[in-house]
């Protein structure tokens, strides 16, 4: 499952919403027009920012809505709000299309990453021999082969990237993210052709992983199991399993 997309349990996209709106009722005090205050415009600002700010307290819970974080995120939305309306042609729609344009590198750069659930299995292959040597096989829900490793021993070990994301990256669905498995030792990899979309995001994931020190609230590591020994006709999992953001990959065996 892609973690691209608005996340509505998450109360930075509903606090974003509100102060954003109110942010724009605000901004006709600054600028009267001709026949004074525009009352309609603020009603409806204003009731915008109600309806957003209750959205925010009832879908992700009461609890989350305690993170004082929240209160410097809608001083923010405030101010960019009052300006971005305020100064529509200087300010307002530069800001929106270059938030929308890093919203949009983010989509299409982070689609191919997968949420994370903690102690499920990731990744699911079977071991089977083509010839004198071992290949895996990966198990989909359709029965299709996807990816196919040839590997020369019966020991292997998995790598994959974690990335974690702060709750105002609100463009995420979820706050961990995993890439998809590579395997050593294997010496062919076969599946699907890699599109302009897969490099895309795999140099995107990769300046992520060079570049997270200067990109506030990011964080990305490479997980690496430990040496398995695996068996002919055998099916594996792959499972993250950890607490607190330390977190291990580990193959296991899936029993028949």
């Amino acid at each position: 499952m892609t973690c691209s997309g608005l996340d509505i349990l998450n109360p930075f996209t509903w606090i974003l919403f509100a102060g954003i709106a109110s942010g724009a009722a605000v901004s006709v005090f600054l600028r009267p027009g001709k026949s004074g205050y525009n009352w309609v415009f603020v009603c409806f600002s204003l009731s915008g920012a109600v309806i957003f700010s209750l959205l925010g307290l009832f879908l992700p819970g009461a609890v989350k809505i305690l993170d004082k974080r929240l209160l410097y995120w809608f001083a923010g939305a405030v101010l960019i709000g009052t300006l971005g309306f305020r100064f529509r042609k200087s300010i307002g729609l530069p800001l929106l299309f270059l938030t929308s344009l890093v919203i949009l590198f983010f989509f299409i750069g982070t689609y191919p990453l997968t949420c994370f659930s903690n102690n499920e299995p990731v990744f699911t292959f079977e071991v089977l021999r083509s010839g004198e040597s071992y290949v895996i096989v990966e198990k989909q829900n359709d029965d299709s082969k996807a990816l196919y490793l040839e590997i020369p021993g019966t020991s292997i070990s998995a790598e994959l990237g974690m990335m974690y994301t702060e709750d105002y990256y609100f463009f995420i669905k979820n706050r961990y993210a995993y890439t998809a498995p590579k395997f050593y030792p294997a010496s062919e990899r076969t599946g699907k052709p890699e599109t302009p979309q897969d490099r895309f995001s795999r140099s995107f994931v990769q300046w992520i992983a060079k570049n997270q020190d200067i990109l506030p609230g990011i964080r990305f590591e490479t997980l690496t199991s430990g040496q398995k020994n695996i068996r002919l006709y055998r099916t594996y999992s792959i499972v993250i399993a950890g607490m607190n953001g330390a977190f291990q990959v580990r193959i296991v065996p899936v029993l028949p």
